[in-house]
């Protein structure tokens, strides 16, 4: 019963992981040349759970997005010019988060049902 308890609180530790470098990725959607992150998971110590074994960026380019913003009057003889906007793409971000918080979930429930399942069994007059 304890180590079904510790695989699940160790999955919620690694998807709080995984949510916060989501939630990273969207709070820079519009900040140019940011590189999205990914974290990727793998079994815990001993073989259960779950862990981040990694989080890494993708080195893909974003699209090309205007220097200055649209209502700026630029004369310099660099008029014009582009550079790299943000790599994230909003509807993979979204739906990691919606996989993310399903298993969040699904963990928190075996959590709180452990926790009856043991609460029963202190109860329990022999």
């Amino acid at each position: 019963m304890q180590s079904l308890l510790n695989t699940s609180v160790s999955a919620l530790g690694a998807f709080g992981v995984g949510m916060q470098v989501t939630a990273d990725n969207i709070a820079n959607i519009n900040t140019p040349y940011f590189k999205a992150g990914r974290a990727y998971y793998e079994t815990g110590p001993q073989g259960y759970g779950n862990r981040v074994g990694e989080i890494s960026h993708d080195i893909s380019p974003g699209p090309a997005i205007p220097a200055l913003p649209p209502d700026t009057i630029d004369i310099s003889p660099t008029a014009g010019a582009l550079r790299e906007g943000s790599n994230v793409s909003l509807e993979r971000e979204a739906i990691q988060m919606v996989s993310l918080e399903n298993a969040y979930s699904a963990n928190a429930m075996v959590v709180r049902t452990t926790d009856d399942i043991m609460g029963v069994v202190l109860d329990m007059k022999v």
